[in-house]
């Protein structure tokens, strides 16, 4: 396509574009003066050939489109919270043994009821709180317990065995003690000086989970053995260290009558330790505290049943 030329007559402006080369003979100026019945000859223009691009539209005497506005600069992604530490590694573990069938069975019990069990950072576990009444009604069965400084016998029986392996799972785990209660004379199936009782609403063994992440108890026993693994994340090493025996006392006689009731004991002589928990940062090596709790055991009475 050609534009031929413009022209301008008492104020109007008229554009032509033909497309196509003109014919030789075709004036398209005059006929377009004619067809416009004015008076006198029509203009003379000098029309210069202007080349167009070759296109079968007018979309070249459009202006061109607005570009694209730019695409958004993407900002910083919102990151998901950081998770806090899975209780992955064993921290803590104990195993004790030794205990009579009756005893055993509350063990189990209790066990099964602690099993599992998570402790959030900053949180504390308490024994009772956690398993609430052990009695009949929760399968609990008569046990052996000290009772008045001599053996005995009650429905929950036995727990106390569990308490000193828990309590000992969450030492080495470098859990804080924020409660616990040796026994008032020594048993030897325990470590001495680092061994914990309980009873129903009187003595509770509690720990503190001072980690930064959670902590889960791993609990499971057999007829012969109960062990607890505390589960979490490692960030030290705890070594234990026992300060000996001294200051041994005598046990007394207790003569009573033979029944249910009475239970014969050897007795055993009653003795002050004390045992030294050294808690190290698990990377460095370097000492982060040391504690030393001294633990006074009344001798064993020697009970005879006559």
């Amino acid at each position: 396509m050609r534009l031929l030329g413009k022209i301008s007559v008492a104020g109007i402006g008229v554009a032509i574009a033909l497309a196509g080369a003109a014919p030789a003979a075709a004036n398209p100026i005059d006929d377009l003066w004619n067809s416009l019945n004015l008076p006198g000859p029509p203009p003379v223009f000098e029309i210069p050939d202007i080349p167009l691009p070759e296109s079968d539209s007018l979309d070249f005497i459009l202006p061109p489109p607005p570009p694209a506005p730019p695409a958004p600069t993407p900002g910083p992604q919102q990151q998901p919270p950081a998770e806090r530490p899975g209780p992955n590694q064993v921290i803590g573990e104990f195993t004790t043994s030794g205990f009579a069938a009756d005893s055993g069975h509350n063990i189990r019990r209790v066990a099964q009821q602690v099993n599992g069990a998570v402790v959030r950072p900053g949180a504390t576990f308490s024994l009772n709180g956690y398993t609430g009444p052990r009695g009949t009604a929760q399968g609990y069965i008569e046990a052996g317990v000290i009772s008045d400084g001599r053996p005995g016998k009650a429905v929950g029986g036995g727990i106390s065995q569990f308490a000193t392996t828990l309590y000992n799972a969450a030492y080495f785990a470098g859990m804080q003690d924020v409660e616990s209660h040796p026994h008032s004379y020594y048993i030897s199936r325990y470590p001495a000086g680092r061994e914990a009782t309980v009873w129903q609403g009187v003595l509770d063994l509690k720990f503190r989970n001072n980690s930064p992440g959670d902590v889960r108890i791993e609990a499971f026993a057999d007829n012969h053995s109960v062990t607890i693994r505390i589960w979490g994340t490692k960030t030290v090493n705890v070594e234990s260290v026992n300060g000996g025996r001294w200051n041994y006392t005598q046990p007394r006689t207790i003569n009573l009558t033979a029944g249910p009731n009475c239970i014969p004991s050897s007795g055993a002589p009653g003795f002050t330790t004390n045992d030294t928990r050294i808690i190290r940062n698990a990377r460095t090596g370097a000492e982060i505290s040391r504690q030393t709790r001294t633990v006074v055991y009344d001798p064993i009475p020697i009970v005879n049943c006559r």
